[in-house]
């Protein structure tokens, strides 16, 4: 029996113990709870930012096709009486909204609001409006507000719910209105108009996260609707959110460049686009809105990544569920082991088991090693061998960075090894390999070793294993049906390449193709045989380009090569020997298949904008010469070279 004077004692060091241990418990949730809200911030602040540099390029690509427009008004065709050739102009424009799918209608319109050419895109098919159907739009409003703007500025409608009665709209599809007014000449004096689906910008925010939404200044959001929503089971297409469905949330949204609001009830990040400067300029953008006060009310735009109760409740569930089981079950555990510890004087026995089980769990689940100054691994934990495949008697001795993948650079041992030396303490990501050979990425924390006298002995590292985490990254820029850079890296990889051709002063190309008749393919054969051909022509464009070219899928059947340090002769005998290899190639199912090629090099100070809109140009000057053939997209002066080899074997 307990004797009386040690009762208490022990019995306020046992209260003592488990009120602590129960409050490490409770900190321990709150952590987790923590680290979710952590998580999902930075998760949502990435998509926001991902959609942002969506929205933006969709804008400047809109900029590019609207002087694509300009520039066939400026080239076209008048008779001698002055008036516009509109059936070649019009002809033009039907192939390049067939190309874009974009665009519910283009026209161009006299100062008198009297059209004098409109192509419409309608389910799939673009059509040449007859002169008879032509009609007068002074009236609409949009056409007024277009003609306040001088010549240059490119005029933009506001994104609302009613913008279907303010502006154009083709079989229930809600479109902005960008539009320009044009005077060269004698005989070029109007306005282009161009009606742009909103679905576009929707589905590029959707294709990048379901829970991303936009919103204009008065609060209303948009988005296309998800498969699990209510707007999905009547058959509607969009989800439509009002300022007073949140107002709480749409106040901090609304007086907020950018932020973020979480609590138990809903979670969100946002951020603001399109902020209207004093000349009614589109920061970031060449558009421009009307001041008026109706108008300015639209703008700016928000994106905003939002999740409902439901949802947090669902992603939280888990977390509630298992603390309250765990607490539930240590505290049946401290009854039971409080009243056999009073019984028997807390046998020494059972702390030596639970202390052993605790190293062992450790040993099991948590990746480290200890390094002495030599680098040579002293001793690993049982997680460091699974995760290495590795023994630890293979392990004992071994160099600490032999483990580092090949191509990881030598700095990064170096880099190490001087902050241990510093006795200062290092963390990031390596990237190893393991004893099968299989690739495996960790976030390292590397803490230097110090003895009793202060002296540094080496160094800890302990690590988590972030291969999956690796692998996601990898997949979000990777293009799902051929397994190809997506268009997202793509544009990353210009950047980049753009930077460094300036900085070596080093020329850089690129290669624009597009499948021949692809729409014949899918036509004929269906979908399945249009992806079979896909995923061939990115197989064979991986493996006959060079090592330093970068390939990738640029959006439906048109594909991108990126190729640095290659001047114009050199990508111009790349692109011939691609459109050799597709011509003579042997397809499944629909034998053989054709590519045509716009190629062109980067001049000084020229952007990436500039540069793909030539190549786009060369690419369709290959289609309009005939198909299967590379075309040179040449600047002011320089003389375009183009190949045909339609026989060859």
């Amino acid at each position: 029996m307990i004797q009386n004077k040690k009762f208490p004692k022990l019995f306020l060091l046992y209260t003592f113990l488990v009120g602590l241990f129960l409050s490490l418990l409770s900190t321990l949730y709150q952590v987790e709870l923590h680290e979710v809200d952590t998580n999902m911030i930075s998760n949502a602040t990435n998509q926001v930012s991902s959609a942002e540099k969506a929205l933006q390029n969709a804008l400047k690509w809109r900029v590019s096709d609207i002087n694509f427009f300009e520039r066939t008004l400026t080239h076209a065709e008048y008779d001698a009486s002055g008036h516009l050739n509109t059936e070649k102009l019009a002809s033009l424009w039907q192939k390049f909204i067939q190309s874009r799918r974009v665009y519910t209608e283009v026209k161009w319109v006299d100062f008198s609001g009297q059209e004098q050419v409109r192509v419409n895109y309608k389910q799939g098919r673009v059509s040449i409006t007859r002169e008879e159907n032509l009609t007068n739009i002074s009236q609409a409003s949009y056409f007024k507000d277009i003609m306040k703007f001088p010549r240059g500025k490119l005029f933009i409608s506001s994104l609302s719910i009613d913008m279907k009665e303010s502006v154009n709209s083709i079989d229930d599809v809600p479109v902005l209105i960008l539009g320009e007014k044009i005077q060269k000449g004698v005989h070029i004096k109007g306005v282009l108009i161009v009606s742009y689906k909103v679905d576009d910008l929707l589905s590029r925010l959707f294709n990048i996260n379901e829970n991303l939404w936009i919103s204009n200044n008065l609060g209303q959001w948009f988005k296309i609707a998800s498969d699990n929503s209510l707007e999905k089971l009547y058959q509607l297409k969009y989800q439509i959110k009002m300022p007073i469905d949140h107002l709480q949330v749409w106040e901090k949204i609304r007086t907020e460049t950018s932020g973020k609001f979480i609590d138990e009830h809903e979670f969100g990040v946002f951020n603001t686009l399109l902020t209207v400067e004093k000349n009614g300029k589109l920061r970031g953008t060449r558009f421009y809105v009307n001041t008026s006060a109706k108008q300015l009310s639209h703008y700016p735009w928000k994106i905003i990544y939002y999740i409902e109760k439901d949802q947090l409740e669902l992603l939280k569930k888990s977390i509630h569920h298992y603390h309250i089981v765990m607490i539930g079950g240590f505290f049946i555990f401290f009854i039971f082991f409080g009243y056999y510890m009073f019984s028997i004087y807390f046998k020494s026995q059972k702390t030596i088991n639970k202390l052993l089980m605790a190293n062992q769990i450790i040993d099991d689940y948590v990746i480290y090693a200890t390094v002495n100054l030599d680098d040579h691994l002293e001793s690993v934990s049982e997680a460091f061998c699974q995760v290495s495949g590795y023994t630890a008697e293979e392990l004992q001795g071994q160099s600490y960075d032999q483990l580092f993948h090949p191509d990881t650079s030598e700095e990064l041992a170096v880099d190490i090894k001087e902050n241990i030396l510093a006795e200062q303490s290092w963390s990031g990501e390596i990237k190893k390999l393991s004893k099968t050979g299989e690739v495996y990425w960790v976030f390292a924390c590397i803490e230097p070793t110090l003895d009793a006298n202060a002296n540094l002995t080496g160094y800890t590292t302990v690590e988590q294993n972030i291969t999956d985490r690796k692998h996601l990254e990898v997949l979000s820029v990777t293009d799902r049906l051929t397994g190809m850079h997506n268009r997202l890296k793509l544009d990353e990889t210009l950047e980049k390449e753009v930077s460094r051709a300036d900085r070596h002063r080093h020329p850089l190309s690129i290669i624009m193709l597009d499948i021949d008749d692809f729409k014949v393919v899918n036509d004929t054969f269906g979908h399945q045989v249009g992806d079979d051909v896909l995923c061939t022509i990115a197989e064979l464009l991986k493996s006959h380009v060079r090592k330093t070219d970068i390939p990738g899928r640029w959006g439906g059947e048109e594909f991108m090569v990126v190729c640095p340090d290659t001047d114009l002769h050199g990508v111009h005998i790349l692109a011939e020997k691609i459109r050799r290899v597709f011509m003579n190639h042997e397809f499944n199912v629909v034998g053989r298949c054709t590519c045509s090629f716009g190629v062109v090099t980067r001049t000084d100070n020229e952007n990436i904008e500039q540069l793909i809109e030539r190549a786009d140009m060369a690419l369709y000057t290959a289609k309009d010469k005939g198909k299967n053939r590379v075309e040179t997209g040449c600047d002011q002066g320089a003389k375009c070279v183009s190949i045909v080899h339609r026989q060859d074997t």
